[in-house]
């Protein structure tokens, strides 16, 4: 069992269990920036909610850095728990909370006759199969605000939007090659120059947005 599904479990014991019998527990499926979600909340009166959800999607793209195209796959995956706080008790909330984090970008470069590594261009054969993984930090916190018109009704279908920003840390990229060269020093120094540009194109997104559109069930 992983750890996010791990994670889900206890944040859904946790944040799940003291709404039952309180103020209607509600169930959310969503989508946004952070994939496809399903998200319980609840809480006692009208100002206050705690949130736990799961998201999940997977994404098939190429794209060009550093002169290479690749082919990639962009995989996300994380568990929320978030405490909303609704300061008029109505729809309005703000939000912060923690994320999960285990979003990850596998890549794999397409098939030259060169490729340019660093400021050298090496001959395909010599490189191999050349591949990278992009990650982030396990734990994400999050702060936000969003509108829910499910909070003070008396159950039934509504709508909700959440607008936030996650801060996941400073992308942590791994590039490696399968062919003969890929001992050498002189490689080993230029795909390590190859690692950290690709770290500094992605730095931005140590900043991730959330944007998400739910439908919700108040029970």
């Amino acid at each position: 069992m992983n750890r996010t599904l791990v994670s889900a479990l206890a944040l859904t014991a946790l944040l799940g269990a003291p709404q039952v019998g309180a103020d209607g527990l509600v169930a959310t499926a969503k989508a946004g920036t952070l994939g496809l979600g399903l998200e319980v909340s609840g809480g006692p009166g009208d100002y206050f909610k705690a949130r736990a959800g799961v998201n999940y999607f997977n994404y098939d793209f190429s794209d060009e850095y550093e002169n290479i195209d690749y082919d990639m796959e962009l995989e996300l995956r994380s568990v929320a728990g978030l405490l909303d706080w609704h300061p008029a008790g109505g729809s309005f909330r703000l939000t912060s909370g923690m994320l999960f984090n285990e979003n990850e970008l596998a890549a794999e470069a397409k098939p030259d006759d060169t490729y340019e590594i660093g400021d050298t261009e090496y001959p395909a054969a010599l490189v191999g199969d050349l591949s990278g993984d992009v990650d982030f930090d396990a734990y994400a916190p999050y702060v936000g605000l969003g509108w829910a018109t499910d909070n003070g009704s008396d159950g039934g279908f509504g709508l909700s939007v959440d607008l936030g920003v996650a801060y996941q840390g400073s992308p942590d990229v791994e590039l490696a090659a399968s062919g003969p060269i890929a001992a050498d020093p002189g490689f080993q120094a230029n795909l390590a120059a190859e690692q950290k540009a690709l770290a500094d194109d992605l730095e931005d997104y140590k900043y991730y947005p959330v944007v998400a559109v739910g439908f919700n069930y108040r029970f």
